[in-house]
């Protein structure tokens, strides 16, 4: 039951952030009016045209890595992780889906072939959303969605994946966790040099990351920080 509640919370924290970005497409500036923000990698390294397909491809096989390596732990192990993850990423998202329609960015590249704004319509809204959360937002057929920069969801997902790669890969496969965060440099990079993303878009999202997983992890380890009957003088905290 737990597990299908981590499920049905995925599901609907996905839909939401894909509604949001949706939204923020619609809202984009005007490229015309509003050109790129000025950017000190952007200045310092050439585009690269291939970088978010490189990262699409580096996601997918850190994701396939991570399934592999769920697959081999035990039986209880496996909910464990799945439970955890399906709770984590998806709050993760939740944080994004505000994030990126408070505020509007223009585009860091103009060329993008962002995705046709809808007719502003709830339903064609709420119908491209259930599309864009499927896809993951990796890609649709009408084009990118663009606007949602503030965090990069890539490199959100992918810390995530790197992280739990490191957390729960056997003893005896080190090799995995190496490989899921060179995956994660070379995703994360690849996006700021496809101008997807701003440099801090990348940067706040392995803040932010890192931040979450941290705090999920102490209120695992630490249950008693969730008494709401314990008072500051109460709550014991070990040495």
């Amino acid at each position: 039951m737990t597990l299908f509640c981590c499920h049905v919370y995925f599901a609907a924290c996905m839909y939401l952030s894909s509604l949001c970005a949706i939204v923020a497409n619609d809202w984009m500036p005007n490229p015309e009016i509003h050109p790129p923000l000025d950017d000190v990698v952007f200045g310092a390294i050439p585009p690269l045209e291939s970088g978010s397909t490189i990262a699409n491809i580096a996601l997918v096989a850190s994701a396939i890595i991570n399934i592999a390596m769920i697959a081999k732990q035990k039986y209880i192990l496996r909910f464990v992780i799945l439970q955890r993850f399906l709770y984590t990423l998806p709050t993760m998202f939740l944080m994004r889906a505000f994030t990126m329609i408070v505020t509007s960015l223009p585009m860091p590249e103009t060329t993008i072939p962002c995705m046709p704004k809808t007719d502003g319509t709830i339903m064609s809204r709420l119908s491209l959303a259930i599309m864009q959360s499927v896809s993951m937002g990796i890609t649709t057929d009408k084009g990118i969605v663009c606007g949602d920069l503030i965090f990069s969801g890539h490199t959100s997902t992918f810390i995530y994946l790197s992280y739990f790669a490191t957390k729960y890969s056997p003893p005896t496969s080190r090799c995995i966790p190496a490989v899921c965060w060179c995956l994660t440099v070379i995703g994360s990079v690849c996006l700021i040099l496809s101008r997807g993303h701003y440099t801090v878009d990348v940067v706040l999202s392995v803040y932010l990351a890192f931040f979450t997983l941290t705090v999920h992890d102490v209120m695992v380890e630490h249950p008693h920080l969730l008494d709401r009957n314990n008072t500051f003088g109460e709550t014991h905290i070990p040495g």
